[in-house]
């Protein structure tokens, strides 16, 4: 047991960690494709653990595939500072014109290596195959991770008294840590730039995605984003990004930040090659108060491989605000005791949606015939009082002829009580063949819960989406398992 468990037993202290794999896959036709897996974990027990996965394609000609989904794992320590690990994902996607028919993805790995303090590294055998598709592969992995620890308080405590019990060690023993949680707008200007098609990119791109920030030293930051294609005639492009940046205040209110960050993007007519993609950025926000800033940012993007470059320019609008952490003995954080603890809510939905009963052509090619598509579907929400709150959600076709369909959505949410909620959602969307024009889409929800206990419960939905810009109009049914907990963060 480390320092800080010792200091702050009675806390709920749980070890979470960031995890990433490789897998050089085989495809049809003697075609490599590389495999670059991120997710984020929570422990389960002793030994277990779960949590969010997304993969995108590093390597080859595939630029532009993604899956997303649910990982779930057991890990056991042998000798000294050795592991051996089985870990499982399943998960919905696709893109880049890869072989992976309706768009199921499953993962499956057994692996052992060597820990470092907080590091791990081993290598393993993993098994990567689409069930509905044709792409079956089995190969070596080689595997990464951090861990962490984090305080976690499950459920949704009904009485103030039940929060009030946690302050006084919170006070004495939380560490407050800065992060920012920003909506993005990002504008490509190609530049010299081809599409798969072979015809020149000479249109301007928009991006509509999320960033989130977290200080690691003093104006020193780790950051990820994520995005998809919102106009350009790009539907089916994506990007996910991760990297460090500096940020430095230059007088009141305003501030400089610089940074490089690489990732994974492709699809739609943009050729990223094998999908690795870097950016170099600097910038100037003004912050209004205390939480709230804009940041805008000039930047270059281009990709590692083929033919896409392009000056960048980027809007954020950040939230600031400081999250708590377990802190050892010898630094507690004493400037606590001068500031306010809050409560948040939040709340992870996983689960299945489907499109159905459509009003006109679901699909781009009209001798394809609507059929229903099913997805799978994470959803995160963050409460701002007990009834209202912001949400984002993240879904990719598993079946339905649509595979490489992603749905990127963020919205607002009431919570009427503890049986139902609504919610009015805007976001991008593209692949698999589903006539959503230039992605841009609307999805009203209403939703009923069915509590199993303080932390989980049932959901069914009902709702309908929209294109904007093209003919996909059709009703949505949607069935979910929800988490709930919630956070102490600093005023």
């Amino acid at each position: 047991m480390n320092l800080s468990s010792l200091w702050a037993q009675d806390l709920p202290i749980v070890k979470n960690s960031i995890a990433f794999s490789y897998d050089q896959l085989q495809l049809p036709i003697d075609e490599g494709m590389g495999l670059l897996g991120g997710n984020y974990l929570f422990a389960v027990g002793n030994h277990g653990y779960s949590g969010l996965g997304v993969y995108g394609a590093v390597k080859g000609q595939r630029g532009g595939f993604f899956t997303g989904g649910l990982a779930l794992g057991w890990r056991k320590g042998f000798l000294k500072n050795y592991f051996f690990d089985v870990n499982a994902f399943a998960g919905g996607g696709g893109g880049g014109g890869a072989p992976q028919g309706g768009g199921l993805m499953l993962r499956t790995a057994f692996e052992a290596g060597i820990n470092a303090k907080q590091n791990s590294l081993g290598l393993g055998i993993s098994y990567v195959g689409f069930p509905n598709g044709d792409i079956s592969s089995r190969q070596i992995s080689i595997n990464y991770r951090y861990s962490f620890e984090a305080y976690h308080f499950s459920g949704w405590p009904d009485k103030l008294s039940d929060n009030n019990r946690w302050l006084t060690r919170l006070y004495r023993q939380a560490l407050a840590k800065k992060s920012q949680f920003a909506l993005q707008l990002t504008r490509y200007f190609p530049k010299d730039s081809l599409g798969r098609s072979g015809k020149s990119l000479d249109k301007q791109l928009d991006i509509l995605g999320i960033h989130w920030r977290n200080e690691i030293a003093r104006n020193a930051w780790f950051e990820f984003e994520t995005g998809g294609a919102m106009l350009g005639n790009i539907d089916g492009f994506a990007q996910v990004f991760s990297g460090l940046s500096y940020e430095y205040k230059l007088s009141q209110g305003v501030y400089t930040h610089l940074g490089f960050l690489v990732g994974a993007a492709g699809g739609g007519d943009v050729n990223t090659g094998g999908g690795i993609v870097y950016r170099t950025f600097g910038g100037l926000g003004y912050r209004f108060n205390s939480a709230w800033s804009l940041l805008s940012q000039l930047a270059w993007t281009a990709a590692l491989e083929r033919q896409f470059k392009a000056p960048t320019v980027l809007l954020n609008l950040v939230y600031h605000y400081r999250r708590l952490s377990p802190a050892p003995l010898l630094t507690g954080n004493k400037a606590l005791f001068n500031e306010s603890i809050s409560w948040h809510r939040y709340r992870i939905r996983s689960g299945f949606q489907r499109y159905s009963y459509y009003r006109g052509a679901g699909r781009k090619s009209s001798t394809q015939k609507n059929i229903d598509v099913n997805l799978v579907n994470l959803k995160l929400d963050s409460f701002v009082n007990n009834r209202v709150y912001v949400t984002g959600h993240a879904l990719g076709a598993v079946t339905g002829k649509a595979g490489g369909y992603a749905v990127g959505l963020l919205g607002a949410g009431y919570q009427l009580n503890a049986y139902f909620s609504g919610e009015l959602l805007l976001g991008v969307a593209g692949g698999g063949g589903i006539a959503v024009g230039s992605g841009q889409i609307v999805q009203p929800m209403i939703n009923g819960h069915l509590p199993l206990s303080e932390r989980w419960a049932l959901e069914a939905s009902l709702g309908y989406i929209r294109a904007m810009s093209d003919s996909l109009s059709a009703v949505v049914t949607n069935i979910a398992l929800a988490y709930r907990f919630q956070s102490p963060t600093v005023e």
